[in-house]
């Protein structure tokens, strides 16, 4: 269900200071940061950012693509895990799968990033090769 909250409504509902806020806003670049609440956790991670509470996620920014990956993927795996004898609290079961995929978009990251700089790399090696060769012509 997607609903549309300002800050106060979700500051009474969570019991959330103004300036656990900030981590949510995607407009200010924070860190990645997981604070502990009594009554929820907030969530700054690099694409997801989420108020979680002992029985629901509140996603903010919920129509960016990253975030609708995560909600789809949360669906999935709590269906799934719904049968299993599973310890875990369902804020854990939410956390760690934020965690999992801040953790795959970053590898992903990383592995486009090493293909681009191998490819940089052979691009100055081959220029370096060619400059010696013509040196040594001459």
């Amino acid at each position: 269900m997607i609903l549309e909250l300002d800050k106060a409504t979700l500051m009474r509902h969570c019991f959330l200071l103004a300036r656990n806020f900030r981590l949510l806003d995607p407009m200010f670049i924070y860190p990645s940061t997981i604070l502990g609440r009594e009554r929820a956790i907030v969530v700054g991670l690099e694409q997801v950012r989420c108020i979680i509470t002992a029985y629901e996620v509140i996603l903010m920014n919920s129509l960016d693509g990253s975030v609708m990956q995560y909600k789809s993927e949360l669906c999935k795996r709590l269906q799934s895990n719904k049968y299993q004898n599973d310890d875990l609290p369902f804020e854990f079961r939410v956390l760690e799968l934020a965690l999992e995929l801040t953790c795959m978009s970053l590898d992903a990251q990383v592995k486009e990033q090493s293909a681009r700089y191998v490819l940089l790399k052979e691009g100055v090696i081959l220029k370096i090769a060619k400059k010696r060769s013509r040196r040594n012509r001459n």
